[in-house]
């Protein structure tokens, strides 16, 4: 049972299975009470790594900014996420490139999109 200051005790200091070493329940986990220990289960979240909350279009298993897939699971502006085994795959922007005639302009590519030009 949680002693004072304890939001969970799994009968263990090992981190990353809900209940982490100074029984605090982890980011994305729920524990409850059973018997004299905490049982803990993942509670499905943008950032476990799996597309299973209603409105992520990405999920890579981090909320991280500026990696493809923003902190709320939405593909980034000029980015392309794709399924992969255990997490999205965000590769890197898209960018358009333009002929030589038009060199010197640098037409919109999307919001913060680099542009590359053929000489």
């Amino acid at each position: 049972q949680p002693e004072a200051g304890e939001e969970c005790d799994d009968k263990n200091i090992a981190t990353l299975d809900g209940c982490n070493n100074v029984c605090q329940i982890e980011y994305g986990w729920g524990c409850d009470l059973d018997g004299t220990r905490s049982v803990c289960v993942v509670i499905p979240h943008c950032g476990d790594g799996k597309r299973n909350v209603a409105g992520e279009d990405c999920d890579d298993r981090n909320i991280d900014a500026g990696d493809g897939c923003s902190p709320l699971c939405k593909v980034e502006q000029s980015w392309q996420c794709s399924p992969a085994a255990n997490a999205d795959a965000c590769t890197g922007k898209v960018t358009r490139a333009f002929s030589s005639a038009i060199r010197d302009e640098c037409l919109p590519c999307g919001n913060n999109a680099e542009c590359l030009f053929y000489a």
